[in-house]
């Protein structure tokens, strides 16, 4: 009994210390999207955390910027739905966005292939980049119109009190704290 108790324990310890070693192999960015989804494949975490930065820097984005989007949007799941139909990551609503040239130039023509980590982070990254520089770089009113579609800020509403805007400006700086350290 002893024996496989110790076997057991053996397993164990070997186990975490797989686990540990791939730990301390993550980025920065995927340690802060495996915190956030720690049941989530390791094979997941750096699917997402490539493309984030391989479409911020595609729409010359801040990858924290997009990564707080997509945390406040799906939590990292990429297999989230809204209530209203909104897909994946980045909750892109195909109903609105598949007659626009946006969805149709990064070969998506289903809702299906709006599930897909890469598509939706880029056709999202596409869709924040578009609502950027139509707003002059104003990132409170882009962000304001990539999560309502309105084109105008609600009048006597003070810019802070933007919810959805102040959600991910306030992770876009616990990202980049948490990316910023070693």
């Amino acid at each position: 009994m002893r024996l496989m108790i110790a076997l057991m324990l053996c397993i164990f310890v070997q186990q975490c210390d797989i686990y540990i070693a791939q730990a301390e192999e993550l980025t920065p960015l995927e340690r802060v999207i495996r915190r956030s989804r720690p049941e989530a494949h390791l094979d997941i975490v750096r699917r997402i955390a490539f493309v984030i930065e391989r479409e911020s820097k595609r729409y010359n984005l801040d990858p924290n910027l997009l990564a707080a989007v997509i945390w406040v949007e799906s939590r990292f799941k990429y297999t989230a739905r809204g209530k209203i139909g909104e897909i994946g990551l980045m909750q892109i609503r195909y109903d609105i966005w598949h007659k626009s040239n946006i969805l149709r130039k990064k070969g998506v023509d289903s809702k299906r292939k709006l599930q897909w980590i890469g598509k939706n982070v880029q056709c999202g990254a596409h869709i924040l980049r578009y609502f950027l520089d139509r707003a002059d770089g104003d990132i409170v009113l882009a962000l304001y119109r990539y999560n309502s579609g309105r084109t105008k800020l609600p009048k006597g509403v003070p810019r802070h009190k933007i919810t959805y805007a102040s959600q991910v400006l306030l992770k876009m700086y616990e990202i980049s704290e948490h990316t910023r350290r070693k």
